[in-house]
């Protein structure tokens, strides 16, 4: 899937050229690259509307690095987006690195809540109107952090927490963005089959949590 990553406020100022391409939630090019934006007006709908493709940088499959930078959310969200997609496809793939890409991901997530708590709280206030399903993810991993710091669990607990906030809505990633965007209620039937995915990812999360004790 191509993430589409909406426009973090401050990543554009007025009278400086785009960076990149800019789409809308549909994936339509809006502005291209290299365009200086001419008016707050113009600037104001951009962070409203705007979308941008976040660089990719192949590394080859076997090598997870880890970040050890200052953590800000606004300049990662970008990286916590592709870092969450891969990880659950290594999950749903069978993936030998699943786990330690889960892990990674898990202490970035706190790192970034510890050292950026306000920063990381104002994310998910921004950006929780109308998020993909990838975006929900890292919202609820995000809060996680908060619940558990808040009634006093342990790093070993909130980690277990985190991770499971992350891979909770596994075998829904495929649809979730679908059935958002629908304003048709399901049928029986379609709820049904909802139903069965959400237990379904219940009972394959439920797995590897128990190696964790």
């Amino acid at each position: 899937m191509n993430t589409l990553v909406r426009i973090a406020p401050g990543a554009l100022e007025l009278g400086r050229p785009l960076p990149w391409n800019v789409y809308d939630a549909n994936g339509n090019v809006l502005l291209r690259q290299g365009y200086v934006i001419q008016s707050d007006n113009q600037l104001e709908q951009l962070f409203e509307r705007g979308r941008f493709k976040p660089r990719k940088i192949e590394r080859p499959q076997e090598e997870i690095v880890e970040d050890h930078r200052q953590r800000n959310p606004f300049a990662d969200y970008a990286d916590l987006l592709q870092t969450l997609e891969a990880t659950l496809n290594a999950i749903t793939d069978g993936d030998p690195s699943a786990q330690k890409r889960l892990m990674g991901l898990t202490r970035m997530i706190e790192r970034t809540c510890s050292e950026a708590p306000d920063a990381s709280l104002a994310l998910v206030h921004l950006y929780s109107i109308g998020p993909t399903i990838l975006e929900q993810i890292l919202f609820y991993a995000i809060l996680s952090q908060f619940t558990a710091r808040q009634f006093g669990l342990d790093d070993k607990r909130t980690s277990v927490l985190i991770a499971a906030a992350l891979t909770a809505n596994l075998a829904l990633v495929p649809v979730a963005d679908q059935l958002n965007a629908s304003n048709k209620l399901l049928s029986r039937t379609s709820a049904r089959s909802s139903a069965n995915i959400r237990n379904g990812a219940c009972r394959h999360c439920r797995r590897p949590a128990s190696t964790t004790n």
